[in-house]
């Protein structure tokens, strides 16, 4: 025994004194653990625990009130044969795509602008553009509704004076999810700005003044040193509004309520019905484990596609 005791302590020492150090150390910063663990406190309630908690529901079906019965992987069955879920994503997929690219283009051509140094009231500009996101999404998507409505709508109203007749924006299948892509551009064009301006005037002035020296002008400026530079930012804003815009909820769910015939419903209004409507909680889980894998897979595609050259 006495010749396998050194052995045991060679093996074990280095473990029990790194769990000592650490020990010692947290000890040590106690109380700067103290400060920040609110956040993880509440990060583990609100977050980890109901994700923890989907993922295990989603093998489950509802039976009555309070009793789940185990049905394996049957609810993912299930979910790949719903043409409704698929349709859902094929409507999520299309509101996002052609709401970020124009997002984007206006938010470089706004932020350009508004980094000119001689344009006056800059901050006011800068302040009403951005303006909009500080707007609540159920507040902008009344207002848009309004906007949209067939009889009484402003942008109707404005197409009646060029004798072009009413439309019906969020009744017409054609034209639901162009309404959403309008409103939704609208309210993040703003937001957008602000990080390309950011962007912007991170940019070294002397690259602009020795390009100047070499003959470049206006376009050539923009090409060759502020797209470049600004690569960074844009392939940020574009992962953000791929992640956006597959969840989005609030903005459709007000303006169509994913009609008419379900034209504009999205993943998560899908699980918003299955979930609270028709109380299909074991399914609803599914479906939002299936909505996270698919915002991580297309965001990782992305984010390769946007970073292919690097």
């Amino acid at each position: 025994m006495s010749e396998n005791q050194p052995i045991l302590r060679s093996s074990y020492s280095p473990i029990s004194s790194r769990m000592h150090v650490l020990l010692r150390t947290i000890y040590k910063k106690r109380y700067d653990y103290l400060f920040i663990s609110p956040f993880f406190i509440l990060f583990a309630i609100f977050f980890i625990y109901p994700a923890i908690r989907s993922i295990i529901l989603s093998f489950y079906e509802r039976e009555g009130v309070g009793f789940y019965l185990p049905v394996g992987i049957e609810n993912y069955i299930k979910l790949a044969q719903d043409t409704l879920f698929l349709k859902s994503i094929f409507n999520s997929i299309f509101i996002m795509v052609l709401s970020t690219i124009p997002q984007m283009i206006l938010a470089i051509a706004l932020a350009v602008a508004l980094n000119i140094t001689w344009l006056r009231f800059r901050g006011i500009w800068r302040a009403i553009y951005f303006s909009p996101i500080i707007i609540s999404a159920v507040v902008v998507a009344v207002i848009f509704e309004l906007i949209f409505d067939k009889q009484y709508g402003f942008i109707n109203y404005i197409l009646s004076l060029v004798d072009i007749g009413k439309i019906g924006w969020t009744n017409t299948e054609s034209l639901s999810k162009i309404s959403i892509i309008i409103l939704v551009t609208w309210r993040w064009t703003g937001w957008n700005m602000v990080i390309v301006l950011a962007g912007l005037q991170s940019i070294p002035i002397d690259l602009y003044d020795a390009a100047k020296v070499d003959g470049a002008q206006g376009w050539e400026l923009f090409r060759f040193i502020t797209l470049p530079l600004l690569r960074p930012v844009l392939v940020f804003i574009a992962m953000l509004s791929t992640i956006d815009g597959l969840r989005l909820f609030a903005e459709p769910a007000i303006l169509t309520n994913g009609g008419p015939a379900e034209s504009s419903l999205t993943m998560v209004m899908y699980l918003y019905r299955q979930a609270f409507v028709y109380q299909n909680f074991g399914y609803a889980s599914a479906i939002a484990v299936a909505i996270f894998v698919f915002v991580a897979v297309m965001s990782a595609i992305a984010w390769r596609f946007l970073n292919f050259n690097q």
